[in-house]
């Protein structure tokens, strides 16, 4: 009998850490990309990008979000300036996906001189919804990875048009609601990063990575949520599973 059980525990205990261990797979980190550009086609240097998002467990750091834990490897919002070329760049993680819409996004606005000129949102096109293809972020694996992980790293190109009255045609990217998220707190002096991941005392970095040209990427596979409900669920299936083998290891 002696013999038996403790393969069979073994088993047990080799298998739930497995599944645990995938369920607690993280959402790749993401190097965003960006140009901003009027309607004539040109560069628009100096702009503010404000991003916010959810975190990998689909949550906002935000008070009508309610008390949930919040991440404190993650900056949930942040700032980017274009440079004279009308480039900017991000670094986050992919959100996960917020329970009560079924859809993984971005927000955005842009400011310039002062003022806030653009709100729209950003979507990813593994998901296939239905947005105009001016929202939509492409993702391929990155060859400029965040060092000092071993998270995967993606990376996307997109271009902003606004119309900025100059006699542009178009066409523009549209502008949607900034939704009820938009962070309670002045967030112009917080940077483009918004990881803070460390090894040794140093913050991650892109490896040897600098701000695009704004060209759109063709698409691989990207490490999309699983489900409306896997990211935002997944400490309560892990700790479930956790239950399941301290169950199974003491019976058998």
């Amino acid at each position: 009998m002696s013999t038996f059980r403790l393969p069979w525990r073994l088993l047990l205990l080799i298998e739930f850490v497995c599944i645990s261990s995938s369920l607690a797979q993280e959402l790749p980190f993401l190097i965003f990309n960006g140009k901003v550009e009027n309607d004539l086609g040109d560069p628009v240097p100096g702009a503010q990008i404000q991003i916010w998002q959810t975190d990998t467990d689909g949550n906002y750091d935000h008070p009508s979000a309610g008390e949930i834990p919040q991440d404190p490897s993650f900056q949930y919002f942040g700032t980017s300036t274009s440079d004279e070329n009308g480039d900017f760049q991000f670094l986050t993680r992919r959100p996960g996906l917020y329970p009560a819409r079924p859809v993984t996004h971005i927000h955005f606005k842009v400011w310039l001189d002062g003022v806030d000129i653009f709100t729209s949102q950003l979507y990813f096109r593994d998901e296939n919804t239905a947005f105009d293809d001016m929202l939509i972020l492409d993702l391929v694996e990155a060859t400029d990875i965040v060092e000092n992980s071993a998270v995967p790293t993606f990376s996307t190109n997109k271009t902003i048009v606004l119309d900025l009255g100059l006699g542009g045609s178009g066409p523009f990217t549209p502008s949607q609601a900034a939704g009820p998220f938009y962070p309670r707190v002045d967030f112009f002096s917080l940077g483009s990063n918004l990881i803070n991941i460390t090894a040794g005392g140093q913050p991650a970095t892109i490896g040897n990575s600098s701000p695009s040209t704004g060209t759109e990427q063709t698409s691989s596979p990207s490490a999309a949520p699983k489900s409306k409900d896997s990211s935002a669920n997944q400490p309560a299936i892990t700790l479930l599973f956790a239950l399941f083998g301290f169950v199974a290891l003491t019976l058998f």
